[in-house]
């Protein structure tokens, strides 16, 4: 009988065992599972939208951190295809991805670029704050003329949507604000997107507005604008704002709805265009930086001083298309 009691003790404590070791495999095989969902859930997700990116170090300099994937292929011209005449005082032609320089004409030269500006302006807001983060419009922020979102003082809105009013309809007003944004926390926007022009080793951009308004020392050139131009698209939040031809955004509260139409007339008109921004004043003439995606293949293409930026932008790119094969 002792015998038996041991034999059935032994038995019941195999079987604890044993059932805490099933448990344990349950457990583990679960988190295997979990973190195999994560992973190819992450490997779905974009790349980090901000490509120029602080150190964390608060006293060190700004670095420049670029998520950058090698390209597999390469443009190579396949056909010797005059360029199309061009009346435009600069032109570039960029591959997005390799930084290959398909076609330019005085393109390092230092010109106006005015509401191209804007480009820089977005970039330097996401990369100091997210983009939902809220700010109220005061005041001060819609007393300024020239195109416009239609702010409305005491409305709180997301930075994201401001992102949109900003590159849509061209919105001097959300450049104010964002500049007063930066000002309130004793930052300087201006020198924050010379300083990111100067990471990217730009030599031919200066900054004194966030707007493009006319100004000596504000200038770029067409090379150095295809070159903002090729990381501004790869950021999510300004890829989503550029590629609409008109939008609808209201304040965090629901009372004040702003309708944006796209100054960008070849959107949903020329095939793969997405973006990027107009600009105008007089002593710029009209500019356009333009971003068209055809087959997996991005391209940048910049004129400033145009008579007709569309008709001259879309030639350029139906001439890359049909000269450049990738390989």
């Amino acid at each position: 009988m002792k015998d038996w009691l041991n034999q059935k003790l032994e038995y019941l404590r195999n079987r604890d065992n044993r059932k805490v070791v099933t448990l344990n495999i349950v457990k583990v095989s679960a988190l295997v599972v979990c973190f195999g969902v994560l992973a190819i859930f992450r490997m779905g997700m974009e790349e980090p939208s901000v490509l120029l990116a602080k150190s964390n170090g608060v006293s060190e300099e700004d670095v420049l951190g670029v998520f950058y994937r090698k390209p597999n292929l390469v443009p190579t011209a396949k056909l010797d295809i005059p360029q199309p005449e061009q009346y435009v005082s600069s032109v570039m032609v960029m591959d997005a991805d390799t930084f290959t320089v398909l076609y330019e004409h005085n393109a390092d030269e230092q010109r106006p670029m005015a509401s191209t500006t804007k480009i820089v302006t977005a970039l330097v807001a996401l990369r100091e704050f997210s983009p939902t983060r809220k700010i109220q419009i005061g005041i001060e922020d819609v007393a300024v003329g020239g195109s416009s979102m239609f702010l409305v003082p005491g409305e709180e809105i997301l930075l994201q949507d401001l992102i949109k009013g900003l590159l849509i309809p061209s919105g001097n007003d959300v450049a104010l604000t964002l500049s007063n944004e930066f000002e309130m926390y004793g930052m300087d926007i201006v020198e924050e997107m010379n300083d990111y022009a100067a990471a990217l080793g730009l030599k031919n951009t200066h900054f004194t507005n966030t707007s493009g308004l006319d100004d000596e020392g504000h200038f770029s050139s067409a090379r150095d604008l295809a070159m903002i131009a090729s990381y501004a698209i790869k950021d999510f939040t300004i890829r989503s704002a550029v590629g609409v031809s008109e939008d609808y955004v209201f304040s965090i509260d629901g009372v004040h709805g702003h309708y944006l139409k796209s100054t960008n007339e070849l959107l949903n008109v020329v095939n793969g265009v997405d973006g990027i921004k107009t600009g105008y004043t007089q002593s710029a003439g009209q500019c356009l930086v333009a971003s068209v995606i055809r087959d997996g293949h991005r391209i940048i293409t910049v004129v400033l001083n145009s008579p007709d930026r569309f008709y001259e932008t879309e030639q350029l790119i139906e001439w890359v298309f049909e000269n450049y094969e990738w390989r």
